[in-house]
């Protein structure tokens, strides 16, 4: 299955290069990493295009000509994913090695469940850390009260999307 991953970026010199490191050195590589630039002032592009010449994966870099937001700039990276299967990252984001794999493998498994067809998500916790990485919580739903039950279902009389909450990696 094509991996694709969206990653928006903004000024993120200080923290991004380790979440490039991160990506690079999962256990199960993405298909592609589309990143979409929101006009960043600072040497971001210089790193991306360092980065994309290490890589065995595609690397395609789009610098917006102007500031779309946050969810302006997602919602261009998610359009130009080519892979079926989009993990969104944050530029400040850190992945533990195994993410790409154990997500993969729980969509495949609703794939097997609820077909090919079916709109899918799988969200998953994250540690909570500092600017310096210090841990603050070893759960975002817990740093943030909310427990969400091991699988939601949401449906209205023309769509159905599951979504399946799984432990940190």
């Amino acid at each position: 299955m094509k991996v694709s991953i969206a990653l928006c970026t903004y000024n993120g010199e200080k923290h991004f290069p380790e979440q490039l490191k991160s990506i690079s050195r999962q256990s199960c590589l993405p298909d592609e990493l589309v990143v979409c630039d929101d006009c960043s002032t600072d040497s971001t592009l210089k790193i991306l295009e360092d980065f994309s010449r290490t890589v065995p994966f595609e690397v395609r870099i789009f610098n917006n000509e102007t500031n779309l937001g946050p969810a302006g700039n997602f919602a261009k990276a998610i359009s130009l994913c080519q892979g079926k299967w989009i993990f969104l990252c944050d530029q400040d984001d850190r992945w533990l090695p195994d993410k790409i794999k154990t997500s993969s493998e729980k969509l495949a498994r609703m794939e097997e469940t609820f077909g090919q067809d079916m709109p899918l998500l799988v969200h998953t916790d994250a540690i909570v850390a500092d600017e310096d990485m210090q841990e603050l919580s070893s759960s975002l739903w817990a740093f943030q009260h909310s427990y969400p039950e091991k699988v939601i279902r949401w449906q209205n009389s023309s769509t159905r999307i599951w979504l399946l909450a799984v432990q940190p990696f």
